[in-house]
């Protein structure tokens, strides 16, 4: 199982990462946002444990950015063992909690116990629809692949999230861009909606909009 480890306190992920990997685990260290957030777009997390101070950053719209593409389990670490903090992180879809200072033991307790709940989720979850036909488009989740009329289509990872949620929202009014609007890949995904900028998207529209024409 894979654990991304996202803090900006070096000395601690280290620490962390050697824990985990004598409880047989696989740490991912990531010691800012833009390492942990390309480290995420990169491998297949099982869990994350996700500190709410990062620096210059917020844990929370880390957190928030997540959530809007995946329901992997984070675990908030915090200096603060205020009630308002932990509320926050859970309303905003924190699976635990973890007040610092900590002791490695029921930090890899809290994982395990997080994973086996993540288990049973699947176990009992029908099977996800992975490929999907609009007219002459055929999007294949599985293999990260878009064709039209049989030919394949350049998608960046970003267009291709982004046509993937247009899909699964059909006839819906989906918010701009859902966040999506990224020029990069990476820390982009924290910039509010207002920032996003003109025509961003328009290569897939380009390429996309005949065939949803028709």
């Amino acid at each position: 199982m894979q654990i991304l480890l996202v803090d900006d306190d070096r000395e601690l992920v280290d620490l962390l990462a050697f824990a985990l990997r004598r409880s047989g685990l696989r740490p991912l260290p990531g010691y800012d946002v833009p390492m942990a957030l390309e480290l995420f777009e990169e491998n297949r997390s099982d869990l994350v444990v996700l500190d709410v101070n990062l620096g210059a950053s917020n844990g929370l719209d880390v957190l928030k950015s997540l959530r809007v593409r995946s329901t992997v389990p984070v675990i908030m670490l915090t200096a603060s063992d205020a009630e308002e903090d932990k509320v926050r992180g859970l309303n905003l879809g924190a699976d635990d909690y973890l007040a610092k200072p900590f002791s490695h033991r029921e930090l890899i307790a809290r994982i395990q116990a997080q994973l086996r709940g993540a288990s049973l989720q699947l176990q009992t979850r029908p099977a996800l629809q992975t490929r999907f036909e609009v007219g002459p488009l055929v999007l294949d989740v599985a293999t990260h692949a878009v064709t039209k009329r049989g030919q394949p289509v350049s998608l960046t990872v970003t267009e291709f999230r982004l046509l993937h949620t247009l899909i699964l929202n059909a006839g819906t009014v989906v918010p701009f861009m859902v966040r999506f609007c990224m020029a990069r890949e990476d820390a982009a995904w924290l910039q509010p909606p207002g920032r996003c900028q003109a025509g961003q998207g328009s290569r897939a529209q380009g390429r996309l909009a005949p065939a949803a024409r028709r």
